[in-house]
């Protein structure tokens, strides 16, 4: 047997016969014990889905914090195009990405942190600055970003 030999599968999604150990995740739960799609088709499921997962996490942490949630993916998408795709804080383009953190992925972003995820209440913004803001009220976040961005 050769020592360069690296076992295949054939992604149930693409068709195309890639590496198990550099084309798919490992999952313990199936046969084989790896997915049966890879990583490549799993990851522009995520870029192709970003409204969906967002709307999933919005709604997980409002169940944890027993906030109200009402949004839907027709909204989400009604603010991605009212925002021309332009992160609400920094105002640069937000670009979907196989990285849940990357730093320009679109996220969900509370104006008033105990309304909850409520129609009117939300913006998108930017991984970045979602994850900058934090806690901090939308007034004083917005005064540090106008700050920032002065031109002398």
């Amino acid at each position: 047997m050769c020592d360069d030999y690296q076992p295949t599968k054939v992604c149930s999604k693409c068709g195309k016969e890639k590496s198990l150990k550099e084309g798919f995740y490992k999952d313990k739960s199936k046969k084989d014990g790896y997915e049966y799609n890879c990583i490549d088709c799993r990851s522009n499921s995520r870029v192709k889905r970003w409204i969906v997962i967002l709307l999933q996490e919005a709604r997980r942490r409002s169940k944890k914090k027993k906030q109200p949630f009402n949004l839907t993916k027709e909204y989400i998408l009604e603010l991605f195009n009212n925002q021309n795709g332009m992160c609400y804080w920094f105002n640069i383009p937000m670009i979907p990405s196989l990285s849940p953190s990357d730093p320009a992925q679109p996220t969900i972003d509370k104006l008033d942190l105990k309304l909850g995820y409520v129609k009117g209440n939300v913006v998108l913004s930017c991984f970045a600055a979602n994850m900058g803001r934090n806690i901090t009220s939308a007034k004083r976040f917005r005064e540090f970003v106008n700050l920032v961005q002065k031109k002398e």
